[in-house]
């Protein structure tokens, strides 16, 4: 600790956690900041602390450390009905927290214990001691420049212990403040780290111009369908798995995080989920349109590049979703990769390539129902085949009918529809696991 005291003498910032600090040990500290149950109750130099005591009504015996005695009488409030949210709420706005009420039975007795010769103590001066001290001006914990006057720190009569209960929030933010600093958070953390999401881009852009290389200006028959057919399937299970790679080692990484934070109610489950989701929703966006502007020339394809689009956008979104799903239920991220790669497999069979729905046995059609794969392969399918158009001497039409693909005009839109609802199921069902099956909550 004296190395410590050199090096923030010398003009550096020392910042430490302490666990009962001996007095020798708090004559060294410059400031202190003293938490219970994840809020402030004390900040200030340690030889202030006595003056916050005798402000909320405690008085420090001679000879007691007054740290110590303040620690004890947090722990009273944090076994009482009142709670430590008065002693934060106090240190935040000055409004004294009621005494306990053993406390005051104590100090009833104290004051009319009978003295030498039969007298009694008279009963302290309202206007006397503490009070007189303010009057004069005391320095607060947080400042020396700025003092109080007496009726700062006066309970408010109309304060009872319902209201005190409800006076403060668990959370030191609302939701969108606290929605808000997260995503920052996030944000600052991609920033720090922008080889991740510089990879990924180019990993896709390899991925694109191979694709568009390999599959140039395919031909107008029965082949070029086949090579359009397998670059939908393809790009799908691109998007599938690639959104994997970071997604579920990102989470398990930030889990101890998440369950540190919460347990001290730093924030709320559900800011951490939708903050989660909105950060990375430019970054998706922006490897959609990557990947689309370098196939879409090349491989000729007919359908909307906006709609074309839309549908990368959301299947990104809708993986990117159900990765950081597993990653929440797995212990590690080994179980993770080999889940994902599970589901990724099962969903390629039931999508509908290998096999249509129409001519899947009844048993395994809900599999197709499930499978994440089907809606936006059959989505581009429809995009690019459905039309009057020929293709080879073959109506578009006709060929998604082949593939047991419906030709309705909106059921396009439908498909994305189901794309859109699958993050928000997942996302649904990531936050009831941290809400629920997370070990994060301070009883």
């Amino acid at each position: 600790m004296e190395k410590d005291h050199d090096i923030a003498r010398s003009g550096s910032t020392v910042v430490l956690t302490i666990h009962q600090p001996s007095s020798r040990i708090q004559l060294l500290l410059d400031h202190v900041i003293i938490l219970a149950r994840g809020q402030l109750v004390y900040q200030g130099a340690p030889r202030d602390v006595a003056s916050h005591l005798g402000r909320i009504g405690r008085r420090v015996s001679k000879g007691e450390n007054p740290m110590e005695y303040f620690i004890d009488v947090v722990k009273e409030y944090d076994r009482s009905d009142i709670g430590v949210e008065a002693l934060a709420e106090f240190a935040l706005t000055g409004v004294r927290p009621p005494q306990l009420v053993a406390y005051e039975e104590m100090s009833a007795s104290t004051e009319l214990l009978p003295l030498k010769g039969g007298s009694h103590k008279p009963a302290a001066d309202p206007d006397s001691g503490i009070l007189r001290l303010l009057e004069r001006g005391t320095p607060t914990p947080h400042s020396s420049d700025h003092t109080l006057n007496k009726d700062d720190y006066m309970t408010d009569s109309t304060i009872t212990m319902e209201s005190y209960q409800k006076l403060s929030s668990k959370f030191a933010n609302s939701f969108l403040p606290e929605t808000w600093i997260l995503m920052r958070r996030n944000f600052i953390t991609i920033m720090r780290t922008p080889e991740l999401f510089v990879s990924r881009l180019f990993v896709l852009a390899i991925m694109g111009f191979m694709m568009a290389t390999m599959i140039w200006h395919p031909k107008d028959n029965a082949q070029g369908i086949t090579d359009r057919i397998s670059f939908f399937i393809f790009t799908v299970c691109l998007f599938f798995f690639f959104s994997s790679n970071d997604a579920v080692p990102a989470f398990i990484q930030e889990r101890f995080v998440f369950i540190r934070e919460t347990s001290h109610n730093a924030y709320h489950t559900s800011s951490y989920t939708i903050a989660g989701l909105i950060t990375y929703l430019p970054f998706l966006a922006l490897q959609a349109a990557l990947y689309a502007s370098i196939v879409w020339l090349p491989l000729k394809l007919d359908g909307a590049f906006g709609y074309f689009l839309l549908v990368l956008y959301v299947s990104l979104i809708s993986t990117n979703s159900f990765v950081v799903f597993v990653s929440s239920v797995v212990p590690s991220y080994i179980l993770g990769y080999a889940a994902v790669i599970a589901f990724t497999a099962l969903f390629f069979l039931f999508c509908g390539y290998f096999l249509s729905s129409n001519a899947m046995p009844r048993y395994w059609k809900w599999m197709y129902s499930v499978s994440t794969m089907t809606y936006p392969y059959e989505g581009l399918l429809m995009n690019e085949y459905q039309k009057d158009k020929t293709f080879g001497n073959v109506p578009g039409n006709s060929i998604l009918e082949s593939l047991g693909i419906g030709i309705e005009h909106n059921l396009k839109w439908h498909k994305v529809y189901a794309i859109l609802g699958w993050p928000v199921l997942h996302r649904v069902l990531f936050y009831i696991v941290l809400r629920f099956f997370s070990k994060n909550q301070r009883k």
